[in-house]
């Protein structure tokens, strides 16, 4: 066994949100029905807790079965390329690509690129968002901050909604949102409403994290 499942790595913490069973990875093959856990005892009688990605709850976690999304301000283009978290939103998005799973990065990219961009035979796209805004504050991602944040949050869920998740849900896959900063944190919750209104909450699982409390002020 690889140490892909051991406690931290990204495959150990999805497979605890996607009620993975110990041991079971992220894979490229073809996948499977997963064993039944062994039987320990009478069922409890308390309510057991709603489970989320029900069809990644009896499958391996594929990309058969599963998209990504990452959320992130920066991104690969050196106007998005300010800190760590370009460079780490950059080789996850490829890490993923590179394993098979069709994966979306949306950042603040160069406002002189295209909007849509392929890499990795198609199983990767770039996503630059507020371009126009990005056109209007030339000077890097963090410039006109507050303007691309309010674009990002009002636009961008909506667009998740209508152009990737429910799709995936009409083709019986799932998508797994990875958001990065407190930069994402308006439009993680506008989705997450939208997604509930939508009644695709089991068919995405939204993930935010953030490196320190800078900005939660």
């Amino acid at each position: 066994e690889s140490g892909c499942s051991q406690p931290g790595t990204l495959n150990h913490r999805l497979s605890q949100r996607l009620c993975l069973l110990p041991g079971q990875r992220l894979n490229k093959g073809a996948h499977g029905p997963m064993p039944r856990p062994p039987h320990r005892g009478k069922t409890p009688t308390r309510a057991e807790p709603r489970r989320v990605l029900t069809n990644a709850a009896t499958t391996r976690l594929s990309p058969q079965s599963v998209e990504f999304i990452i959320l992130s301000f920066e991104g690969p283009d050196l106007y998005s390329l300010i800190g760590g978290l370009g460079v780490r939103a950059t080789e996850l998005a490829s890490t993923l690509a590179e394993l098979g799973f069709r994966t979306r990065l949306y950042f603040l990219g160069d406002p002189q690129k295209a909007y849509y961009e392929e890499q990795i035979g198609g199983l990767l796209t770039y996503h630059r968002w507020c371009q126009w805004l990005s056109a209007q504050f030339p000077d890097g991602v963090y410039h006109g901050e507050d303007a691309k944040i309010n674009d990002y949050t009002a636009s961008l869920p909506e667009h998740i909604l209508e152009q990737v998740i429910a799709p995936a849900a009409a083709r019986g896959r799932s998508v797994v949102v990875l958001a990065e900063e407190w930069h994402t944190t308006g439009a993680v919750i506008n989705l997450a409403r939208s997604v509930l209104r939508a009644g695709l909450h089991e068919r995405c699982l939204i993930l935010w994290n953030a490196n320190n409390v800078f900005g939660f002020e």
